[in-house]
């Protein structure tokens, strides 16, 4: 206030000679936790986006699986005998179900390691949000106290 008032009187540019006027503190804490939010906001953002890709690209391998195993059907079919396609169709069905086993399980594992590193950060957001308010609880506390026994000591002396 001081320095605000000063600055005015002699036309001082307060943050070119590097005295900014001091925010309240629910300015400044706030403008320390708004960033950390958002910081957290667009990491979840980012993990659930390169999760549905994820599952974009199985889907299409197993688009891409299922039309090479039916082209390769249709061409055994055409060129060999019952048994050289009953051979073929069940190789193909055994390697299908393999990759397809595969990636699912892939995918299911990444997914459950996304929740709960997401928990994780859910945690750690809640536990700092806790903490602050624990301070700024103790911190108003201690004022109040302070304030009261000054306030009881000029009665006992006035």
């Amino acid at each position: 206030m001081c320095v605000n008032s000063l600055s005015q009187g002699l036309n001082v540019d307060l943050p070119k000679a590097g005295l900014e006027p001091r925010t309240s503190r629910s300015e400044s804490r706030a403008s320390t936790t708004t960033p950390r939010r958002h910081e957290a906001y667009a990491v979840i953002v980012v993990v659930v986006v390169v999760l549905v890709v994820k599952v974009l690209v199985v889907v299409v391998l197993v688009v891409v699986i299922i039309v090479i195993v039916v082209g390769v059907v249709v061409v055994a079919a055409a060129t060999a005998e019952i048994v050289v396609v009953v051979v073929v169709v069940v190789e193909v069905v055994v390697v299908v179900v393999v990759l397809i086993v595969v990636v699912v399980a892939v995918v299911v594992v990444e997914v459950v390691v996304v929740v709960a590193v997401l928990l994780v950060v859910v945690v750690i957001v809640v536990v700092v949000v806790v903490v602050e308010v624990v301070v700024v609880v103790v911190v108003v506390v201690v004022v109040v106290v302070k304030r009261e026994g000054r306030e009881s000591s000029r009665i006992r002396k006035g």
